[in-house]
């Protein structure tokens, strides 16, 4: 086996610095050869070495400018790094090069979603799923967006897709579950947050979703079940502490409440102020 073909053997294997030692030496025989310049890129993206990673898919570009992989990959660095201009620019080229590459489109998508211009994301990720109708991700991503501008109907469509392309894709059932609670349609939203749990038991988010409903259904010993084991799992999280601290409430265990209410302020969740007045002093008729 060649050097590079080592290099590509342990960067499949997850073993980076084997691979960039490999593609070094491939590198040390042949200075121009892309493909070893294209991989390290990828191991030092990985690695999160992202400076390097810019600077092997630069050297890939000089040696091929119409190699439209390049532009994706090094545009995927500066997403991760923030620059979304960049990012932007690069895929942007990647399509002029390629205008049929459904990967391009997802990740431009990706940008615009972070730089918060939704419209555009939507129109990325809808032409990503037009160019591959199996990509669950661009049909999760285009549903958290619709959710965002209150489309709920589609977002919930978009929901049904991703988990018919992917039945174990556990971020579409809480997504899904989380349009039904904005539906007021509980019986669904808990199915879901029941399969997301199943799926993932140390997903604090989706305990403190189902609780909510729960709390909503003043069905309060459920919800606290629910929201001591988001804690449980995240000894931080406010918004449970807060949510678990209104069941107390409900339930006119006013110490409880105060105590819970409290920590929550502790963590950083803002209280409103006549909210928390109204509690110490139901707090104090309890004693």
């Amino acid at each position: 086996m060649s050097y590079y073909e080592i290099g590509t053997t342990y960067l499949k294997k997850g073993d980076y610095d084997q691979a960039i030692f490999y593609f070094n030496k491939a590198l040390e025989i042949d200075p121009k050869f892309i493909g070893a310049y294209f991989n390290r890129g990828v191991a030092y993206f990985i690695k999160r070495q992202y400076s390097r990673a810019i600077s092997d898919f630069n050297k890939a570009l000089e040696i091929d400018p119409n190699n439209s992989d390049s532009y994706i990959n090094r545009g995927t660095v500066y997403l991760n790094k923030g620059e979304y201009d960049q990012a932007i620019s690069d895929l942007n080229k990647s399509l002029e090069i390629n205008s049929k590459d459904s990967e391009a489109y997802f990740k431009r998508g990706l940008t615009y979603d972070k730089k918060g211009q939704y419209d555009q994301a939507i129109s990325d990720y809808t032409k990503t799923i037009e160019i591959d109708p199996n990509d669950a991700d661009a049909y999760c991503n285009r549903g958290s967006l619709y959710t965002k501008k209150k489309l709920y109907d589609q977002a919930i469509f978009d929901f049904d897709k991703t988990l018919e392309k992917d039945p174990k894709y556990v971020d579409a059932y809480y997504n899904r579950g989380t349009v039904y609670v904005k539906k007021g349609q509980y019986n669904q939203a808990i199915s879901d947050f029941d399969k997301a749990i199943g799926m993932n038991p140390k997903d604090a988010e989706a305990y403190l979703m189902r609780g909510f409903v729960y709390s909503k259904r003043e069905q309060y010993d459920q919800a606290i079940s629910d929201f001591c084991r988001a804690i449980e799992i995240n000894p931080r999280y406010a918004l449970a502490y807060y949510h678990r601290g209104q069941s107390y409430y409900s339930r006119r265990e006013y110490d409880k409440s105060l105590k819970d209410i409290n920590k929550a302020i502790e963590l950083g969740y803002r209280i409103p102020s006549e909210y928390f007045d109204q509690l110490r002093k139901a707090s104090r008729r309890e004693k």
